[in-house]
This record gives C-alpha cells, sequence and structure tokens, in this order.
C-alpha cells in the first residue's frame, strides 16, 4: 500500500474545499450520512473539547479521508463524544484503502479506541473484537407504510402505543407534541430526568458534564436543514410528558438523549414520543431514525432493522503488547 502522508488540523481550521470534500464523501456512503459523521458536529464538539483533532489522510490516487478523534490523556484516540458517540469512523471515500496502524502511528498516537464503526469498513475488520446491532427505523416510505410494516411483522406496537396516548388524554390532559422548541425549561428537565435515570440504573450520565452540555446547548439554537440538534417534547395538557434531544443530518434523525415524567410512566410517554417523532419525521426530510447500539426493548419493538457494528482498538505494533497488557483495561476502566 501507498505510503499516506497524515496532517492534524483543528476542525475550526479544515478549508472550503476539504469541507466539501468531506460532504462528498458523506454523500457517497448511506453509512456516513448520520449526524456523528458532519463536520458540524465535529467542531461543534472541538469547541467544548479542545482534545479533538481531525487527521487529514492523503494517499497517491485516491482522495484524500478523514479520521476525527479525540485524543486522551493516555495519548490514545477515542471517538468524538466519548461515551456519547454512537458512530464513529473514517469519513472516506467507497473503498477507500488505508493502514490504520500507519495513520494512528503518523498522528503521534499510542494507539485508537474505536466504538461503533460500522462492520461493513473492509480495513478495520481485522481489529474487530466486540460486535453488535445498532437500530434504525426505516421511515423513507412514510409513517403509513411503517405502521403497516409493523402490523405485517405481527407488532401491535403502533396500536398499543396510540391507545396509551389517548387514555393520557382522556385522564391527564390533552396530548401535544413539538418536535423542535427552544425551550430551556425543558432542557433542564431532560437533565433532571436523565440524571435520575442514571442514578437508578447505575450507568454513567453523560450529560452531567459540562462539555456535553455544551454541545448540546451550542445545537438547541440553530442548525440547518443539513445539520441540527431537535429539541423534541411532548406535553400532556401544560405539563411535560416526555423530552429528547436528538441530531439530524439531511436524512438521519439521531435518537439521542430521552427522558419522561415517572409521574406519568403508566401511559408510556417514552414510547409516545419516538412514535411522534416517526409522524413529523417524513415531512422533515427524514428517511431514516437511527436508535443507537442496544438491545433495549423499546428498540427492538420500533426497529425496521439494524447495522452491525464493532468496537475495539489499534495500536502501533511497538507498543501493542504493553497496551494489550496494561492501558487497555486500566482505559477501560477509567473511561467517563
Amino acid at each position: 500500500m501507498t505510503a499516506a502522508r497524515v496532517q492534524l488540523i483543528s476542525p475550526d481550521r479544515l478549508s472550503d474545499d476539504l469541507i466539501d470534500l468531506w460532504r462528498s464523501h458523506q454523500l457517497a456512503d448511506q453509512n456516513l450520512r448520520g449526524p456523528f459523521f458532519s463536520p458540524e458536529y465535529i467542531r461543534l464538539a472541538a469547541s467544548a473539547r479542545p482534545e479533538v483533532t481531525v487527521a487529514v489522510i492523503e494517499t497517491s490516487g485516491q482522495a484524500p479521508a478523514f479520521l476525527p478523534f479525540h485524543r486522551d490523556s493516555s495519548n490514545v484516540a477515542r471517538s468524538v463524544g466519548l461515551r456519547a458517540s454512537d458512530f464513529s469512523g473514517i469519513i472516506a471515500a467507497p473503498g477507500y484503502a488505508w493502514s490504520p496502524e500507519a495513520v494512528i502511528r503518523d498522528c503521534g498516537l499510542a494507539g485508537w479506541d474505536f466504538t461503533n464503526i460500522v462492520t461493513s469498513d473492509k480495513t478495520m475488520q481485522p481489529y474487530f473484537r466486540k460486535n453488535a446491532d445498532s437500530p434504525f427505523v426505516d421511515i423513507s416510505e412514510g409513517f403509513d407504510a411503517f405502521a403497516r410494516d409493523r402490523a405485517q411483522s405481527g407488532s401491535d406496537l403502533v396500536k398499543s402505543v396510540a391507545q396509551k396516548s389517548r387514555k393520557m388524554e382522556r385522564e391527564v390532559a390533552p396530548m401535544r407534541f413539538e418536535a423542535h422548541v427552544d425551550d430551556r425549561q425543558a432542557l433542564a428537565l431532560l437533565y433532571e430526568w436523565k440524571a435520575a435515570q442514571r442514578a437508578r440504573t447505575g450507568t454513567v450520565d453523560v450529560l452531567s458534564t459540562s462539555w456535553m452540555r455544551q454541545i448540546v446547548e451550542s445545537m438547541l439554537g440553530g442548525g440547518t436543514k443539513t445539520f441540527g440538534g431537535l429539541l423534541s417534547v411532548l406535553y400532556a395538557g401544560d405539563q411535560v410528558a416526555a423530552v429528547h434531544f436528538g441530531m439530524r443530518s439531511d436524512t438521519i434523525w439521531h435518537y439521542w438523549f430521552a427522558a419522561y415524567n415517572h409521574d406519568l410512566q403508566r401511559y408510556s410517554p417514552g414510547l409516545i414520543i419516538l412514535l411522534e417523532m416517526l409522524k413529523v419525521a417524513p415531512a422533515l426530510g427524514i428517511r431514516a431514525i437511527t436508535l443507537g447500539q442496544g438491545d433495549e426493548a423499546y428498540k427492538l419493538r420500533y426497529a425496521t432493522g439494524a447495522t452491525p457494528v464493532a468496537s475495539r482498538s489499534v495500536v502501533c505494533p511497538l507498543t501493542r503488547r504493553l497496551t494489550n497488557a496494561i492501558w487497555y483495561p486500566a482505559r477501560l476502566a477509567s473511561h467517563r
């Protein structure tokens, strides 16, 4: 393989020509169409975490490729957004040939702990160790087609969630759904409810970190049809029943942070808000809602398909033994 030239560039210093090339790679590969691969997301993350940078990889005979990453305190590359990253990987033309070990070495890194890379990336396949499914909901044919698909597959999901909605309206108050609002009180409830949920389950609350909140709040007030943050709120009368914050690209809406009012849990407001998102998604130009890696019951009930993803690490040959024996387990224990 021809040697590559690797240049590290701060995301906010990428030229217009490089950004245009980046976007052309996204358009050419459906697996790169989601918001985690958008240059806007990488720039916002870098504004909150200066450890984020982009490796621009130039190989003779191929268009330059881009590898965004977060350099941690062990000099190891990690996914941009750390635990909040549901997709990651190289942004390149289809069939791009490269040497991950050589690129990591040329970036001056000890290794790369990657997460949720689509398994169709053939160059990365030798490094895969932990595989999982990342469910999605195909809404490209419209909501009615989705509802028919669920019914034909033997699921009563749409019918049962609709019944929950009507029950909440009868017993609590009329329901209202807003796909995108700049409601800071609703966002505060999301923080509060998500923290309580994480405390109950003993899991990490990435939304409690100042840098993650900076990313979310930077997205909240702006955005375009090709990238932005959407704060969606389900109201029962004047009270918030459920709230969700996610990102969108031109055709993909990522289901990211959601929480609901536990006083209304018997009505399943978490299921209702996702159904309402699916109803409005086609009008927003959305063709799929990605749910992130995991086998939670609600994901399995809604999903029409899943994207195989994988995680593990790439290390430089000279540090492979030390990394595998000492650094890698230590980093797993210390990730936050």
